[in-house]
């Protein structure tokens, strides 16, 4: 993936993080993000995003071992 385009994308989805913790990150909050984006995006850009996120968030769970859960990314 190219680095750059990943910085814009967490910077884009900071304005919908920036006030939750790891673990606060629920499904009802993943799912306004995606109609966020998909409403000044194509599906398959917001899909992008959305696959940011839940890289992420796997490795918070998986190799950081900072939370015990994530909400399912569609």
């Amino acid at each position: 993936a190219d680095h750059h385009k990943d910085i814009a994308k967490l910077k884009w989805l900071d304005q919908f993080l920036r006030s939750h913790y790891l673990d606060e990150i629920n499904r009802d909050l993943v799912d306004h993000i995606a109609a966020s984006k998909k409403r000044e995006a194509s599906p398959s850009t917001a899909n992008r995003y959305l696959a940011l996120l839940r890289a992420i968030l796997r490795k918070a769970r998986d190799e950081w071992e900072w939370i015990d859960a994530i909400p399912r990314v569609r």
